[in-house]
């Protein structure tokens, strides 16, 4: 759930590039607006045509925001964009008064603006930042004179720039082809992980690991094993670390086998961790299968423990996507009849920072339709439809509201009760129950800034009418050997950090495998 902003924040400093490459204003036309921007890139940069969607995306000066981060969830800026079809090296593509835009058309802009246009021409990967065959112009400062007919050229300068890692003697990345997923998309297909070894994978040769499962929040990669490889707590010194790759062609697959998706679960369980624990040293059964995420990890964490019950030993998912479509956030997706306005037509709040909305789900919405209205956006919206919802004769994800208006399509409800967590506990229940009650571990903010831990409670009151659960756990060692879920008061989607969350899950991890005979 929207934590890219949170994985990004080191990436942002290497984008940022000073303003102020020269614009050439274009001859004004003031009979129409349809070309206030035309961006063009030349042979030494791409020498195929090229086709896709061409974005322009904007940050007011002085926010200190590289455009390149949009969209802005916590301060909406402008975007828009067009679909382009064989474009050579040199020809214009012009874009002005177009129809996916947001807040409203460029014509009315008014003001200084640092502007990047980016071409994206890589649909197999979420968002336009995952791809080096993407490209991207310098951030370039323009004024806009409202009605005043103002034209300018950008020159896409680079190709996207992407993160890389090389492995070192504790860090590995695992790129396999996945047979399932490439027959799925008629393409090839790869799974990415990155593996983090403890210190003692390589002083005791004969010793097998645990391995703990973690998965990225929205936005986040398997890079981030990286990063934990420099740590040594008490969880890091006795298992395998091990970093999924959630990104696909709609952004973060949240391991839910889908329409639009493929078999994203099944690949993982039956490809990806194979091949993982025949390449490392890992105890290859359950008990030694942990799971760990948050937001949009969180939620993967919990899918996966749910529907994979007899192979992953244990979860412990934080502040995790909607678990219960009753509050997809703050929508009911079975009884409201819009997914923007409340029954009092107020717009529903999104993102929510010291008790006041930042950002409405119809702006979320909107910004992400100006990014492409195909649902291509690779954002934290379309990401779910893709996800949750059908799919189009086209391959494009179904939305369960018209992104105009938030009018909800009931006839979608009944597909998306096969994916609701809820839904599938309480219908599978008398065959996985005695599992999920060992196994699953939710905890939420009761304050969470998009709202998520209103599903967690309708989920929570709803397990503990079920036979065998019962969410509240006294103790350190009831909560390392049963299932529970948890609301934190006063914790934020944000802070669960602050409420030390990270070292209770890491004591549970331990405290689990040493009841398994797992560790010392």
């Amino acid at each position: 759930m929207h934590h890219h902003r949170l994985h990004r924040a080191a990436r942002e400093a290497a984008f940022l590039i000073a303003a102020g490459l020269p614009v050439a204003p274009i001859a004004a036309r003031p009979d129409q607006a349809d070309d206030l921007v035309t961006v063009t890139f030349d042979a030494a940069l791409r020498e195929a045509p090229a086709t896709g969607r061409l974005i322009l995306l904007f940050s007011r000066t002085g926010a200190g925001a590289d455009p390149l981060d949009a969209p802005f969830w916590n301060d909406p800026q402008p975007i828009c964009s067009i679909a382009v079809a064989n474009v050579n090296p040199g020809d214009a593509m012009v874009i002005g008064d177009v129809e996916a835009t947001f807040p409203g058309p460029m014509s009315a802009l008014d003001g200084t603006y640092l502007v990047r246009a980016v071409l994206d021409v890589d649909r197999t990967t979420g968002g336009f930042l995952n791809s080096a065959d993407n490209l991207v112009s310098e951030a370039v400062e323009l004024t806009f004179h409202a009605d005043a007919n103002d034209r300018f050229t950008i020159a896409l300068a680079a190709r996207m720039d992407v993160p890389a890692v090389e492995d070192t003697d504790r860090v590995k990345e695992i790129v396999l082809r996945s047979e399932r997923l490439s027959a799925f998309h008629g393409r090839d297909v790869f799974l990415r992980a990155g593996v983090a070894m403890p210190q003692a994978y390589e002083k005791q040769p004969e010793r097998r690991f645990a391995a703990v499962y973690r998965i990225p929040g929205f936005g986040g990669r398997h890079f981030e094993a990286w990063e934990r490889s420099t740590q040594n707590g008490p969880i890091d010194e006795q298992v395998v670390n091990i970093y999924l790759d959630p990104d696909g062609p709609n952004s973060h697959h949240l391991f839910v086998n889908s329409e639009c998706n493929g078999p994203v679960g099944d690949a993982l369980v039956h490809e990806l961790i194979p091949h993982l624990e025949a390449r490392f040293r890992l105890v290859s059964r359950a008990e030694a299968r942990l799971l760990t995420g948050h937001s949009s990890g969180g939620f993967s964490t919990a899918w996966l423990q749910v529907n994979y019950p007899t192979f992953f030993g244990g979860c412990w998912s934080t502040g995790p996507d909607p678990v219960d479509f009753r509050a997809f956030q703050v929508i009911n997706v079975y009884d409201d009849e819009n997914a923007y306005v409340d029954a009092a037509a107020g717009d529903r709040p999104s993102v929510i920072i010291s008790g006041q909305t930042v950002c409405t789900i119809r702006q979320e919405n909107a910004m992400e339709y100006a990014l492409d209205p195909e649902g291509g956006a690779g954002q934290q919206w379309s990401s779910w439809m893709a996800c949750f919802s059908k799919r189009d004769a086209r391959g494009f994800p179904v939305p369960l509201w018209n992104m105009k208006t938030g009018a909800i399509d009931a006839s979608l409800r009944e597909h998306w009760k096969q994916r609701d967590l809820r839904q599938i506990l309480e219908s599978r229940w008398e065959e996985i129950g005695p599992l999920i009650c060992r196994r699953l571990r939710i905890i939420c903010g009761d304050a969470d800034n998009f709202s998520l831990h209103e599903a967690v409670r309708l989920l929570r009151d709803s397990l503990d009418q079920l036979p065998g659960w019962q969410s509240e756990r006294e103790t350190e060692q009831e909560r390392a050997e049963h299932g529970y879920i948890t609301l934190i008061p006063g914790a934020t989607h944000m802070n669960l950090g602050a409420y030390g969350v990270p070292q209770r899950i890491s004591s549970e991890m331990l405290l689990h495998l040493k009841r398994h005979g797992l560790v010392e």
